[in-house]
């Protein structure tokens, strides 16, 4: 968080980690002697980021999206709320949605 106070970027995503059974990391999570948070406590943390970025004078608009208040409203991904409009998408799982088709 001290690093988005001092630059300030106009939009700003944020996840949570996520550890996977069987990833590299999931393996070695004791590693330093910690257990892995629980769901409320992920949750918490969630509010509490949600809390931050507004102090910050960000408004929240995906699920881990946020833009300073100050700026446009982000239309990187409205073609895909909306719907209505045609676009292509490319790779594992994408869909596009052309000759009004999905």
């Amino acid at each position: 968080m001290k690093l988005l106070e001092r630059l300030r970027p106009p939009q700003a995503t944020i996840y949570m980690l996520e550890l996977n059974e069987g990833s590299y990391f999931h393996q070695h999570k004791y590693q330093f002697g910690k257990e892995l948070n629980t769901t409320d406590e992920i949750a918490e943390a969630y509010r509490q980021t949600c809390l931050k970025m507004d102090d910050l004078g960000y408004e929240h608009y995906e699920i881990s999206s946020f833009y300073r208040k100050d700026r446009p409203y982000p239309r990187h991904n409205t073609v895909y709320w909306e719907g209505d409009k045609p676009f292509a998408a490319f790779g594992m799982g994408a869909t596009s949605l052309l000759g009004g088709i999905r």
